[in-house]
């Protein structure tokens, strides 16, 4: 899942494109859905959900064995985590637009959307 965060609007051009070019109705219409889904609301709220995950994870643990004092530092950090990266996870400057929305009836590319 990093790995598409990552990369994601690598990916997001390569299916574009894939839907656009030569390549059998298949791989086009596979490629499309997938666009479509991983365009959507849910799927970035989950591929943001991934990086916080393994973070609350560990305070649940520290919870479970080390009790509440290890616990309280182990939560100081987790907050320090996400005040650092509520920024990174939620970019209130940028206008997100999904894919099944009215621009890309307009002929925009999934680059020109996010614009």
């Amino acid at each position: 899942m990093f790995a598409i965060k990552t990369h994601y609007e690598n990916v997001i051009v390569a299916l574009e494109k894939i839907t656009q070019q030569n390549e059998n109705a298949d791989t086009r219409g596979e490629a499309s859905t997938t666009l479509a889904s991983i365009s959507t609301f849910s799927f970035l709220c989950f591929l943001n959900l991934c990086a916080i995950l393994p973070e609350v994870d560990s305070i649940q643990n520290y919870l479970q064995t080390k009790g509440l004092g290890q616990a309280m530092r182990a939560i100081e950090s987790l907050l320090k985590f996400l005040t650092e990266q509520r920024n990174c996870l939620v970019n209130p400057h940028k206008k997100h637009q999904m894919h099944s929305d009215t621009a890309a009836d307009a002929g925009l590319s999934f680059q020109d959307e996010m614009k």
